[in-house]
């Protein structure tokens, strides 16, 4: 479930600490782009996951193709979930970070780092 007002999101919780001190981070970076991307015109939003666990946050379809996009704030690597490249060969993809602009080839694929304050 994502909220439309992050700060209705925190009082349910009761929690409104600072972002860098949160455990939930990562849901609020998540929340933070869906309401971004419920924004995008001409774009329908969608969410995949497989029967195994593997998933992505959010897939954009629309404008002749899907753009798959996941949220990880942590460094490490693309996750399970990025076997939607190899099964659907999207053009490009978009993992939204804290860290810096980036670009690699995965499976044919031409993913993006993007910092989340780009958004």
């Amino acid at each position: 479930m994502y909220f439309l007002d992050l700060g209705l999101r925190n009082a349910s919780l009761g929690n409104f600490s600072g972002f860098e001190t949160r455990t939930d981070r990562g849901a609020l970076a998540e929340n933070f782009l869906f309401r971004e991307l419920a924004q995008a015109e001409g774009f329908r939003l969608h969410y995949w996951r497989t029967t195994g666990g593997a998933e992505i946050d959010f897939v954009l379809e629309g404008g002749g193709g899907i753009f798959p996009i996941e949220v990880k704030l942590g460094g490490g690597g693309l996750g399970k979930g990025f076997s939607f490249l190899k099964a659907y060969r999207p053009e490009r993809a978009l993992i939204a970070t804290l860290g810096d602009f980036g670009k690699q080839k995965v499976s044919g694929t031409t993913v993006y780092r993007v910092p989340l304050f780009y958004f």
